[in-house]
């Protein structure tokens, strides 16, 4: 039979080992539901679809083939984060992944005007220049400058996981868990986050942003006490 002491330590073993520690997941999409993905999504240009458990962008030509969180599942509060997102390119030739941050209103609607007096937003090109170079770029006020530069090649049709750790002094990048770059940078700290498609089609999936406390961690198996892994900026 056990006492008192026995139970209170039983609740508090089965609670640490059942209930998510404290996190902070922003916004997330995994694409498996394409009514959840519209409610999330700005279409800005291009033709993005959720299907298959994938975000597809399956328009070409247009260097600005865009989606952003909308302005209601996003907080200027949020000014440190991580993004995550797995992505693949598809089309040979300068159609390189992008990941948008910082986006300011108002949101460049077409790609001439990213140089414009009311653009300020950052950008990291991840492979472009022919998959050939990884660099973080940031527009503002109609002054384009790059923040920094490594050589890439990503295999077309295979699948990277892309990482963005923003925090109010700066941002780094990495992909698959190598790192392309740490910058220290912040114009400024507020705006939204986006995906892009330079010219080509491209798939995204399992897309979050989580704040400094990581993401929320869910046991895989009670009884063994086997836990997911978590990630921390």
């Amino acid at each position: 039979m056990l006492n008192q002491g026995s139970v209170l330590l039983f609740i508090v073993l089965v609670l640490s080992i059942t209930s998510p520690i404290e996190a902070q997941t922003y916004v997330s999409d995994d694409f498996e539901s394409p009514a959840i993905s519209e409610g999330l999504w700005e279409i800005i240009t291009g033709d993005w679809k959720t299907a298959d458990g994938v975000f597809h962008q399956l328009a070409q030509g247009d260097p600005w083939l865009t989606a952003m969180i909308t302005k209601d599942r996003w907080s200027d509060d949020w000014t440190e984060y991580t993004i995550e997102v797995s992505a693949t390119q598809l089309d040979e030739g300068d159609h390189p992944l992008n990941i948008l941050f910082r986006v300011q209103e108002p949101v460049p609607q077409a790609w001439a005007d990213r140089n414009t007096a009311q653009t300020h937003m950052y950008r990291w090109i991840v492979n472009g220049w022919d998959n050939t170079l990884s660099r973080p770029y940031i527009y503002n006020a109609g002054a384009t400058t790059m923040l920094a530069e490594k050589a890439v090649t990503l295999d077309i049709g295979t699948f990277y996981r892309l990482r963005l750790e923003v925090t109010n002094a700066g941002f780094r990048g990495f992909i698959d868990d190598e790192e392309f770059f740490d910058v220290e940078h912040a114009e400024w700290t507020n705006g939204r986050v986006g995906l892009q498609s330079f010219g080509g089609l491209a798939d995204f999936d399992d897309f979050v942003v989580y704040g400094p406390n990581g993401l929320v961690v869910e046991p895989q198996d009670k009884l063994a006490m086997t836990w997911g892994s978590l990630k921390t900026p």
